[in-house]
């Protein structure tokens, strides 16, 4: 598996080369927004950059992140690509289109059926790289409507690039079909049902070894229910698979089966396969891969059938017996899309730990796994629809959203930055939620230019008390300095911060909470 992560890394060199030639080739957009804040986590504050506007909001759901050099690619649901850059240091991003376009086809789906059969799911889901020194092959999942025949495929479609003319935007090279799913699936018109299940596409990409990669293909809601045929425990047909595909040939074989919409795959260096799959109403799993099991859908799920209470294809509901079963299971669901393993050292403390985004919970879940069991999965509130996650070259978190924006996750520095100072030296005795909800000590809603021990319903020490005056800047940074100095016999015995930048960054903080 080292070998095949290897594969990952593109040439330092071509791109150097291709970093002097294109650096003015910047996309400026009128409308973007970018702003910073702080997540507070059980091991980290996190610095969170959002970025939006700087790519078009697409028109299809979809798309999935690679790194390249030390750079990201972004491939939208819509087919477009997009090479960025982050700076380790702080500094722009920067970003500009490529000229070229995955071979999809929405065009000919959407002229011929329009958003009634809601061709905003017919998409590109993932990009995958195998770096050969100077030159690269681009694998990009996708749906494709064959005209002439009034159905729908899921292709996985390669171009062999050189990589200084691919990331030049200078190549010409054809993209070929190297997979293609069968059978070609006509537009439904039943009773139950999306009439078109794009939305249970899959398509995830990781590579299994140097010549095979592991395609995840959902069901399309050929599930016995929502249409009449069964596929995912059909060994004949593609859908609710997983697949293994030779890089060479095309040819595929099933690896894993009874799968409804697997949308996440990641392969750890000792390569255990992990798998994120949708369940209907409730029931979104993390999956350990093993050749040859089945998971059992649609026979057994931990959801329902949307609107209800059951699925009907269960003979025990809220049960799984009789299949291979999941790692863990989030009933409600979270929408489950992506993840990936920390393997780098951008966050020491989360080595090793599974990074699963979501797209209704608009959370990354932290997942520690010891002894094959999930010890706690430890949400992390982002405010977006995450499609795609990426672990980048200087181990950052990377994340691609529903609505377009690029989102940076770094750890915090308690040097300059108050909100994490606060989360990290005085949010466990001191709430800053209401002005009247004390900890062990009070609350500090209003504190900026509040009188000194006034909260209300607090019961404060003796030396505070008798301090007096009002909680000017000056006395808040001789306070936090050395509490006892200040205030001789306070009962505030921890150790105050030495550093007068880390002072003045608390101290704006509390400014802010009011």
């Amino acid at each position: 598996m080292r070998a095949a992560s290897d594969q990952r890394r593109s040439s330092g060199a071509v791109w150097a080369l291709f970093s002097i030639a294109c650096i003015a080739c910047v996309v400026a957009c009128a409308t973007t927004e970018g702003r910073n804040t702080f997540i507070s986590t059980a091991l980290y504050g996190l610095e969170v950059s959002y970025q939006r506007g700087m790519i078009p909001k697409p028109s299809a759901l979809g798309g999935g992140l690679v790194s390249i050099g030390d750079d990201f690619l972004v491939v939208t649901g819509e087919g477009d690509f997009y090479l960025f850059h982050w700076p380790e240091e702080p500094g722009e991003l920067t970003i500009r289109a490529l000229p070229y376009k995955a071979p999809i086809n929405r065009d000919v789906f959407v002229a011929e059926h329009g958003v009634n059969w809601e061709s905003y799911r017919f998409r590109v889901s993932d990009v995958l790289l195998r770096p050969r020194g100077e030159a690269v092959e681009i694998y990009v999942s996708h749906h494709y409507w064959k005209a002439s025949e009034k159905c729908y495929v899921s292709r996985v479609s390669v171009r062999d690039d050189s990589l200084g003319e691919f990331l030049a935007g200078t190549s010409q090279r054809p993209w070929t079909t190297l997979y293609e799913t069968s059978p070609c699936l006509p537009l439904w018109q039943g009773e139950r049902g999306h009439p078109f299940g794009g939305q249970q596409e899959g398509g995830r990409m990781a590579w299994l070894d140097a010549d095979n990669f592991l395609l995840t293909m959902g069901d399309h809601e050929y599930d016995g229910w929502n249409k009449t045929e069964l596929f995912s425990q059909d060994p004949k047909v593609s859908y609710g698979k997983i697949l293994a595909i030779d890089r060479s040939t095309g040819t595929s074989r099933v690896f894993s089966l009874g799968h409804r919409n697997p949308q996440g795959l990641y392969i750890d260096p000792e390569g255990s396969i992990w798998s994120t799959e949708h369940g209907p109403q409730g029931g979104d799993e993390l999956n350990r891969i093993v050749l040859g099991a089945n998971y059992g859908w649609p026979h057994v799920t931990y959801g329902t059938q949307y609107g209800t209470y059951v699925w009907p294809l269960s003979d025990q509901q809220g049960r799984h017996d009789g299949y291979a079963g999941s790692v863990y299971a989030w009933v409600p669901a979270i929408g489950i899309s992506n993840l990936i393993g920390i393997e780098k050292d951008g966050f020491p403390a989360w080595k090793g730990d599974l990074l699963v985004a979501s797209l209704v919970g608009e959370s990354l879940y932290r997942v520690r796994i010891r002894e094959g069991r999930v010890v706690f999965a430890e949400p992390i509130a982002i405010g977006k629809r995450i499609r795609d996650v990426i672990e980048g070259p200087d181990g950052r978190i990377v994340l691609w959203t529903d609505d377009a924006s690029l989102v940076s996750l770094e750890p915090a520095s308690e040097s300059n930055n108050g909100e994490l100072l606060y989360a990290s030296r005085c949010a466990s005795c001191h709430p800053a939620l209401d002005g009247t909800t004390h900890g062990i000590g009070p609350n500090l809603w209003k504190i900026a230019g509040s009188t000194v021990a006034s909260a209300e319903g607090y019961r404060y020490s003796e030396a505070l008390t008798e301090l007096g005056g009002r909680w000017t800047a000056e006395r808040l940074d001789a306070y936090v300095a050395d509490p006892i100095r200040l205030a001789p016999g306070t009962t505030m015995r921890t150790q105050g911060i030495r550093e007068a930048e880390g002072r003045a960054a608390l101290i704006e903080y509390l400014k802010t909470l009011h």
